[in-house]
């Protein structure tokens, strides 16, 4: 895993990755470009190392973080590149002081669900209706977050 400074050399292959893993999912895409979150502290993309199959997006503010974005492609789901990257995420988080981390995940989404219950996130908002899925419908996010612990 490596931070990955979107840059015009490695935006369209975080891009690529987005685009192979929503493509099936018919979700619409989360982003057009990721350089909006700089790099630490203010944000972060991490990536696997080829920058081929997963990325982890993370906003930083104060003491918080936020997971933007957390993705893999279907090739490589279901071998545990999820957890390292939000592994990654929460190291890289913790590194700089974060005491809580927050993300938001539709209700209907059982993998990411269960990673992040595996991983010690708590539900503590819901947001009704929030995602607009390709077909029309819409779909609950949940707002969960974990203590990492960290802090000056």
């Amino acid at each position: 895993m490596r931070v990955v400074h979107p840059a015009p050399d490695t935006s369209p292959k975080l891009m690529a990755i987005e685009e192979r893993a929503y493509r099936r999912s018919g979700d619409p895409k989360v982003s057009d470009d990721y350089a909006w979150l700089g790099t630490p502290p203010q944000g972060a993309v991490i990536a696997d190392d080829a920058i081929e199959t997963g990325l982890i997006a993370v906003s930083f503010a104060a003491d918080e973080a936020e997971i933007v974005n957390l993705v893999v492609v279907p090739t490589a789901r279901r071998k545990g590149l999820a957890r390292e990257l939000l592994g990654a995420a929460e190291t890289l988080a913790a590194s700089l002081n974060v005491v809580r981390m927050f993300l938001e995940v539709a209700r209907d989404n059982k993998a990411a669900r269960a990673l992040y219950d595996d991983a010690g996130y708590a539900q503590v908002g819901l947001r009704k209706a929030y995602y607009l899925r390709a077909d029309g419908t819409r779909t609950d996010a949940l707002v969960l977050s974990k203590d990492l612990g960290g802090g000056a």
